[in-house]
């Protein structure tokens, strides 16, 4: 994997992780011709609770999605950035691992002007690591952001929200048990379009190397 700048950021004392993906940024529009296409055609339908137009876990199948790049860069690219951040993780087990990928899924949230609602809070259990791809925002950055919600209660020190304001071509990559959301946006300029990820991984005894 192409080295790259990881930046790391903390929610919570929780660790995140924002990384650019240029090899993505030349997709970008026809990523989001391909989503417009697929509302006007009634091919994905929105929420009822207007919570925007959202595809099956299916983007990582090229049977479904033919287009390569969302198994072969966007999808690599987060695995193997997963493999990086747990590599390097604090976290003591007691004997060196190797981390195994044992599933990724995909999909996509696509939010218009004409349905932006409030999206309830949410976790991605039981995966392990999780991520937003940013294909576009919603043209405002007061408005739109990836909203995280305090895992331990709320006291004079901490507050019961935090945020990340997201860049088109960026990712970010959060631990799954953090509950989240898009933050409202109700006067978007543009729609917002996110490629969402969730990564399992088993850590597992690692091999001796030869001497």
């Amino acid at each position: 994997m192409t080295v790259r700048d990881i930046r790391s950021v903390e929610v919570f004392g929780l660790p995140m992780w924002e990384i650019e993906l240029p090899e993505m940024h030349a997709h970008n529009d026809a990523i989001i011709a391909l989503f417009a296409g697929m509302i006007d055609s009634g091919e994905i339908k929105a929420n009822a609770h207007g919570f925007g137009y959202q595809t099956p876990s299916t983007l990582m199948d090229q049977s479904v999605f033919p287009q390569t790049y969302f198994r072969d860069v966007l999808g690599e690219f987060f695995v193997e950035t997963c493999r990086q951040i747990l590599m390097h993780s604090p976290v003591e087990v007691g004997f060196p691992v190797e981390w195994n990928n044992t599933l990724t899924l995909g999909w996509a949230l696509i939010q218009t002007s004409d349905n932006l609602g409030e999206q309830p809070w949410h976790a991605h259990v039981p995966a392990t690591l999780s991520g937003c791809y940013y294909v576009s925002t919603c043209g405002r950055e007061d408005q739109g952001n990836f909203e995280f919600m305090n895992p331990t209660a709320e006291n004079y020190f901490q507050p019961a929200q935090g945020q990340l304001t997201p860049k088109a071509g960026n990712m970010i990559i959060f631990p799954s048990f953090l509950r989240h959301r898009p933050g409202p946006s109700p006067e978007a300029t543009q729609t917002r379009i996110s490629l969402c990820l969730d990564s399992y991984w088993t850590p597992t005894v690692a091999k001796a190397a030869d001497t």
